[in-house]
């Protein structure tokens, strides 16, 4: 049969970071991430439930990640908001951790393996995506905004979490824009630590999958 448990979640990370953009000058803006946002969180569960004992925790961060993600349109309150963001990051964090676990230990290269790959890089970005985010609640002003929008920095955390998104991968990337930039120190740590985490994972995943394909192409030659 063939597995297919990380294609799911990259189709449901290619909508989320295709249609968030498309929405975010809209009012329910918000509501449409969150929707996209929740398949994600729940794909990354099916994409991590190779182990019983990763099925548990990864659901015990889920549960708070999803109330956090939704109480924020029926309660306003900042501490909610923060702490439904931060087990949004660990849940990411912890699903990137496993299946690049799982992804470095296959044996040799498939589809999926692929799918799980750009999965791992995908999740990578979204987690500093939050990250930012709960900055930006905590330390109001972390973030200078170019002429993107004309709100104030302080408001961005909540209703413009695609502009998190759009910063966290062309940092990941190493792109630089230029339009946001880090202002207090732990905003810029966190900005420096992605910029060295994009290149360094995508050459060492090169590297093993280069290196799978070969000692599986060794193994079928034959003797």
């Amino acid at each position: 049969m063939l597995h297919i448990k990380y294609t799911y979640l990259l189709i449901s990370l290619m909508l989320l970071l295709l249609i968030s953009p498309l929405f975010e000058e809209l009012d329910f803006a918000n509501i449409v991430i969150s929707i996209f946002f929740s398949a994600v969180l729940i794909s990354a569960v099916y994409a991590v439930s190779q182990k019983k004992s990763l099925f548990v925790f990864s659901i015990l961060l889920l549960c708070p990640a999803l109330v956090g993600s939704w109480s924020v349109y029926f309660v306003e309150s900042l501490s909610l908001e923060v702490i439904g963001r931060s087990f949004s990051a660990l849940f990411l964090a912890f699903s990137a951790i496993c299946m690049m676990n799982h992804v470095f230990k296959e044996d040799h290269v498939t589809a999926d393996t692929i799918a799980g790959a750009i999965c791992v890089y995908m999740l990578v970005g979204l987690t500093w995506a939050y990250l930012y985010s709960v900055t930006e609640l905590v330390i109001p002003g972390s973030f200078i905004f170019g002429p993107l929008t004309t709100r104030s920095p302080g408001t961005f955390a909540h209703h413009k979490s695609s502009l998190f998104f759009y910063y966290s991968f062309v940092t990941l990337t190493t792109l630089g824009y230029g339009d946001i930039t880090p202002l207090t120190p732990p905003a810029r740590s966190l900005s420096m630590l992605e910029a060295v985490m994009g290149p360094v994972y995508l050459t060492v995943l090169v590297a093993r999958l280069v290196a799978l394909q070969i000692s599986h192409s060794g193994k079928d030659r034959p003797g």
